[in-house]
């Protein structure tokens, strides 16, 4: 028998609203601690200092719960990087442009904890892998109109391409280095490296004559 994965209703009222918020933020704490597995809708509940009455109002179960809670990171990283991704950074220097775009990124991960316990296990997968894949293809196509306007002797297909392998190795690294709000600064400093060393040596004539230029 599947799941119910949508909400059994909406707030309708500013009070309503603070308690979704409030069993939504309980529950990225829960999901961090002890998994989506082992995680309750008691646990949560209890964290949200909330009736697990109250909570049923709005979520007929934790797998509800973990389909918002990816709903809506998947909204603040797309608005977070609307304000980040543009015409301004082409006018950065390399290391400038890589903080950024990954410092905000760090933060976002340190500041919502439960993010990466439900982001590597996805409930609905189909659903949430689609937005998903909508955002990161998104977030792909906006870095790499980046890359074309700072690079103009690369093309479109090895722009985006380019901006698929950043991306990919951003995600994977943040991932290594994040546990809740403790980051490993280490990895992050590699991570910026890696990613100033790839586009120095991919795009090293156009770089070279930035930088003289200056």
């Amino acid at each position: 028998m599947t799941q119910s994965t949508s909400m059994r209703r909406l707030p309708k009222q500013a009070r309503g609203e603070e308690r979704v918020a409030a069993i939504l933020q309980a529950a990225a704490l829960v999901f961090h601690e002890v998994g989506f597995d082992a995680a309750t809708t008691n646990m949560i509940a209890q964290r949200a200092n909330t009736a697990i009455g109250s909570l049923y109002d709005f979520f007929p179960n934790k797998e509800t719960i973990a389909r918002r809670l990816n709903e809506q990171f998947c909204e603040d990283l797309r608005v977070l990087f609307d304000a980040i991704l543009t015409d301004k950074l082409v006018h950065l220097s390399l290391p400038q442009l890589i903080d950024c775009i990954i410092d905000p990124l760090v933060h976002y991960h340190q500041t919502h904890p439960g993010m990466l316990a439900l982001w590597l296990k996805s409930q609905d997968a189909s659903r949430l892998s689609a937005i998903k894949r909508d955002l990161l293809e998104t977030l792909a196509h906006k870095t790499a109109s980046i890359f074309l306007l700072r690079y103009p002797h690369c093309d479109e297909a090895s722009a985006l391409r380019s901006s698929r392998i950043c991306m990919q190795t951003v995600q994977a690294l943040i991932i290594l280095a994040t546990d809740g709000a403790q980051v490993d600064k280490k990895i992050i400093v590699d991570l910026k490296i890696m990613i100033r060393a790839y586009l120095q040596t991919l795009f090293a004539s156009e770089e070279a004559s930035r930088e003289s230029g200056k």
